[in-house]
């Protein structure tokens, strides 16, 4: 997986906190995309020492250079996203995703690319509190809980 080209409907679970946070120059972002602190405004997630992991955008936002009417320039729009709550992800793990893998951290190396261990420069984005056991896969749906 890969940062997202289109959005996508993320499954929340319960009650969402949410904020506003201008969106950094250049910049398309994608509902469903997880996203870090930038210089300028949020930016979407990638591997880096210093990603701040903020929460998942929860709509589209066009940033991009003359896009109108934002224009591109960093803080010219803002996008709301969820910053705390509980929400579905398709997590990869190296063996089959089991109860044993509750309490486990979540961790992203781009917006929809999310697993169990920790890669170089990966950011923490929650933690595993349900899994479905009818899965059997190394890759599945876990409730994570993310935020504060």
């Amino acid at each position: 997986m890969a940062n997202l080209t289109t959005n996508l409907g993320r499954e929340y679970q319960g009650p969402v906190t949410k904020s506003r946070y201008e969106v950094a120059a250049n910049l398309e972002v994608f509902a469903g995309q997880a996203v870090i602190a930038g210089t300028g405004g949020i930016v979407n997630m990638t591997a880096t020492a210093s990603g701040d992991f903020i929460g998942f955008a929860m709509e589209y936002v066009n940033n991009l250079t003359n896009s109108i009417p934002n224009g591109g320039a960093a803080r010219a729009a803002k996008a709301d996203v969820a910053i705390a709550g509980f929400l579905y992800l398709s997590i990869a793990n190296g063996a089959p995703v089991t109860y044993d893998d509750v309490g486990l951290s979540v961790y992203a190396s781009d917006g929809n690319t999310f697993s169990l261990t920790q890669g170089l420069n990966e950011v923490a984005v929650g933690v595993v509190v349900n899994v479905d056991l009818a899965l059997g896969a190394n890759t599945g749906d876990c409730l994570v809980k993310f935020g504060y």
